[in-house]
């Protein structure tokens, strides 16, 4: 939204089909016997024999180990090859498990591990390496969380996702499309034809309300809003906005929703509101120093007071921001907004609305906008 760093990425599936059959051909090498090329000694003659076994016996171990070495290797060399392709899933992991034993299994999980710290590879690769944790990657480091099995998770279907023409659509058992095409709009996105948008297939439209600035606090409606709020209303999009806060105080967070509903009167909002946060795009924030504690009661204080004015409160933000810089567990009662610019969404828990790309192009709008898909239909009372 105001800040994006996440990268979409295509897979070759015959590459992935490949590599998989070679490592589980690799994994097998794992087992704790000694490999193929180290040959058992014969037995010998007493006399000549003993001086054979004190070369020999040295010379066996240092092989043994040049080649368990050199198997290590092997493996680390075609993975390396093929990171960008490697679809593991946990079906092709298990059959790993069973193929090598659970010890050997072990001495390979680390092995990939050490491999992913050594060589940086794209963080999708760990992801399916290890399908059972929450996989991030944060300053260089690869994190493998445990996946908290006490929240709600989402039940998602990703093989009923489909992207149509310029939008993501996701459909029911029978078939049938129940989700629906969005943007989000600030001023970036200059002067907008609604007509046109809607005429391309966009059925809501999330708008910015307004910003805190992250070095003097100042509070800021978004010069386009107003114009978006009419330009929606008369072409009958359904409509959401979001504040991107700054606050540092559970009275600034507050401030920012009073700000937020009282430029909505007067307007049918069908969509959440939602609190936009995420690491600040330049140095120097105020809210650089706030811990994990103090930033979860400033959104919970937004969300409470947009709930209260009889709103849908909604938190949007990316995987990383979410999971390691606030109280998640916390922030989950509210609905999410999900940043993750890929193929498909990449978080266990529930959300109802992905945005998967910065980079759309919608007619009547000059420029990239964000595009979005939503799992749940807001128009529709529960």
């Amino acid at each position: 939204m105001d800040n994006k760093n996440l990268m979409e990425e295509k897979i070759s599936k015959s590459e992935a089909k490949e590599f998989e059959e070679a490592v589980l051909n690799q994994s097998a090498t794992l087992e704790l016997d000694a490999p193929p090329y180290v040959q058992p000694l014969k037995k010998r003659k007493k006399g000549v024999a003993a001086i054979r076994i004190v070369v020999a016996v040295p010379f066996a171990i240092l092989i043994f180990f040049s080649g368990m070495l050199a198997e290590r290797y092997r493996i680390l060399d075609h993975m390396q090859v093929n990171d960008r392709y490697f679809l593991m899933d946990d079906g092709q992991l298990k059959e790993i498990k069973d193929e090598t034993g659970k010890e050997a299994t072990a001495d390979y999980i680390e092995m990939v591990k050490e491999y992913g710290k050594e060589t940086q590879v794209n963080v999708k690769f760990m992801r399916k390496m290890f399908p059972d944790n929450l996989v991030l990657k944060s300053d260089g480091e690869f994190l493998y969380l445990p996946i908290d099995e006490t929240m709600e998770k989402n039940s998602y279907d990703y093989s009923r996702l489909e992207q149509v023409d310029k939008f993501f659509e996701y459909k029911d058992a029978e078939g049938n499309v129940v989700s629906k095409s969005g943007i989000d709009v600030s001023k970036f996105q200059g002067d907008i034809d609604w007509k046109l948008v809607k005429e391309d297939g966009v059925e809501f439209a999330i708008l910015r309300a307004g910003y805190r600035g992250y070095g003097n606090g100042k509070l800021v409606l978004d010069e386009k809003f107003m114009e978006n709020l009419e330009g929606t209303k008369e072409q009958n999009i359904d409509i959401g906005v979001y504040f991107y806060s700054q606050a540092i105080s559970k009275e600034e967070a507050v401030e920012e929703a009073e700000m937020v509903i009282e430029a909505l009167r007067g307007y049918e909002v069908t969509y959440p509101v939602v609190l936009d946060t995420e690491l600040p795009s330049g140095e120097g924030a105020r809210t650089e120093g706030l811990t994990n504690e103090e930033r979860t009661e400033y959104i919970l204080a937004f969300c409470e007071t947009i709930e209260a004015a009889g709103y849908i409160p909604m938190v949007y933000s990316n995987l990383n921001w979410l999971i390691l810089k606030t109280d998640f567990k916390s922030l989950s009662k509210y609905d999410i907004w999900l940043a993750n610019y890929d193929t498909q969404p990449y978080f266990p828990y529930d959300f109802k609305m992905w945005q998967y790309s910065e980079k759309g192009q919608i007619n009547g709008i000059e420029g990239d906008v964000d595009l979005n898909i939503c799992f749940k239909d807001y128009t529709v009372e529960e």
